[in-house]
């Protein structure tokens, strides 16, 4: 189908938000394939918001050898593209959930945060999310999912693994962790780990593989660990 760009802005110091108008049902966690034309493949790209809106938000950073990202980069409003159908099984499940995303891989979650709202998932704090990037910029869920921890809806750690809080004073800022979250993910005990219904991933291949290793040597079920590729 052929969809228009809404508005295409920048997001942190490396990303940018495309939004399209397009108000199709898809899923919470899903993602969509997209090209500029029909001699194109499509290109996978994870929803960033939740359903129910006019339009659809896609999260990504530019790669310049890439295919899509530096034509997306350059779109205006009006400009078209076309989209396939939602589809993927990265989706979300009832229970006690921790989430790990590094980069781009936040967009997945983004999309679920109204379930988080509504406590479709249980009880207020039923899911906790770490969420990796390299600089503060880049922390791009920190506004959006910081208020949910704040009011109590969301257990959020955002991690940063270079410097760059010494001039910041916002409460959102305290959140932040130096380091690796695979660093904090070591010093949790079996016991937590274990305690969680599903854990979901979102990142890198090594990053997955990573945090997979030590989950498993935490002797975390392998079966409640799901994992995706960032799109």
């Amino acid at each position: 189908m052929i969809v228009s760009v809404h508005t295409n802005e920048p997001w942190g110091s490396t990303g940018k938000i495309l939004t399209l108008g397009w108000k199709g049902h898809y899923i919470p966690g899903q993602w969509v394939g997209l090209r500029v034309s029909p001699n194109q493949e499509y290109r996978m790209y994870s929803i960033a918001n939740p359903p129910g809106k006019e339009h659809i938000a896609i999260l990504y950073t530019r790669v310049d050898q890439g295919v899509l990202t530096p034509i997306l980069w350059e779109l205006e409003s009006g400009h078209t593209l076309e989209l396939n159908n939602p589809q993927g099984a990265f989706v979300p499940q009832k229970g006690k959930n921790l989430w790990i995303a590094a980069g781009t891989g936040i967009a997945p979650f983004l999309s679920m945060t109204d379930l988080i709202m509504a406590d479709w998932f249980g009880p207020p704090g039923s899911v906790t999310l770490l969420e990796s990037n390299k600089q503060m910029a880049d922390v791009f869920g920190l506004s959006q999912l910081s208020q949910l921890h704040q009011v109590g809806k969301l257990h959020y750690y955002p991690f940063i693994t270079r410097n760059g809080l010494e001039d910041q004073d916002s409460s959102q800022y305290s959140l932040i962790q130096k380091g690796r979250l695979t660093l904090w993910l070591c010093n949790q005990s079996s016991e937590y780990l274990r305690s969680f219904d599903r854990i979901m991933i979102c990142g890198s291949t090594q990053m997955i593989l990573d945090v997979r290793d030590i989950l498993l040597e935490k002797e975390v079920d392998f079966h409640t660990i799901v994992s995706e590729v960032y799109f």
